[in-house]
């Protein structure tokens, strides 16, 4: 397994040589887990990635504020290339055209008339350039959906986070077993990378939700940043992104915060 900046510089340099991102999780994925893959696809997205988490589930309905099904695909036949195949001998050249919601493939024929008949349709190969795995401890773990899993991965480079002991599957085995959440690591990975995409409100809040909210707090009142952000977002002391933001650039250099309880709400000092 890698470690401290070791694994954020191989993570940010498997991102960025990558276009197809796969976010897999685990047949039986917990809160945390589901809540890092769509504030991790949501980023990824704003990279301009085109990421994919898979999850053929049912996610819990306290979820549904963060509408997990705009960013879990059931099955993993949307990764997979559609294939339109016709005898050379009978095309010339093709180009494509977009118009309007479709996208429409213009064939030349090349002395000789084209009909449905001369087309033969099939799936081609899965695109998955990369895989981001999510606490799973090995390939069998996977969600049902990703059943073919070495079909699918057998090009892609693999990461796999987890907060417990090291997977055994991935390339890179990215394990912090004193980190409470896979939302946590992701999350303040993400702000440490240098690029114009910021944490914003939509993602910011899919990798609170999945922080444990006990998981970071003594009882001698004095809190972690973590700990901070929770009761903060609670109370609605400030914006999701804002307090985000904040919250994570004190946790990349460990200091602690002191809260204080006012009539107003909670005061971060």
């Amino acid at each position: 397994a890698h470690t401290g900046n070791e694994t954020y510089a191989k993570v940010i340099e498997k991102i960025d040589a990558s276009h197809n991102v796969l976010i897999a999780l685990s047949g039986d994925p917990s809160v945390d887990e589901l809540c890092a893959a769509i504030g991790l696809s949501l980023f990824l997205d704003k990279l301009g990635k085109r990421a994919t988490a898979i999850y053929s589930g049912t996610t819990p309905n306290a979820l549904e504020f963060l509408k997990p099904e705009d960013t879990f695909e059931p099955s993993a036949d949307v990764l997979q290339d559609f294939v339109i195949a016709l005898s050379k001998e009978k095309a010339d050249h093709l180009r494509y055209k977009l118009d309007g919601d479709y996208v429409k493939v213009y064939i030349t024929p090349f002395h000789s008339k084209i009909s449905q008949e001369d087309l033969d349709f099939s799936y081609g190969d899965y695109n998955v350039d990369l895989v981001i795995a999510l606490n799973v401890a090995n390939g069998i773990d996977l969600d049902s959906a990703l059943r073919e899993h070495g079909r699918i991965m057998h090009d892609a480079v693999i990461i796999n986070i987890t907060t417990g002991n090291p997977g055994k599957f991935g390339e890179i085995e990215w394990s912090e077993k004193k980190s409470s959440s896979v939302s946590e690591m992701i999350a303040r990975f993400l702000y440490s990378v240098k690029t114009d995409v910021q944490l914003g409100k939509e993602d910011a809040t899919a990798f609170l939700t999945g922080i444990p909210f006990d998981a970071a707090y003594s009882t001698s009142m004095l809190f972690t940043p973590v700990a901070a952000m929770q009761i903060s977002f609670r109370f609605g002391a400030e914006s999701i992104s804002s307090l985000f933001t904040r919250t994570l650039l004190i946790m990349s250099t460990s200091i602690s915060l002191t809260l204080s309880f006012a009539s107003s709400g909670v005061e971060v000092g």
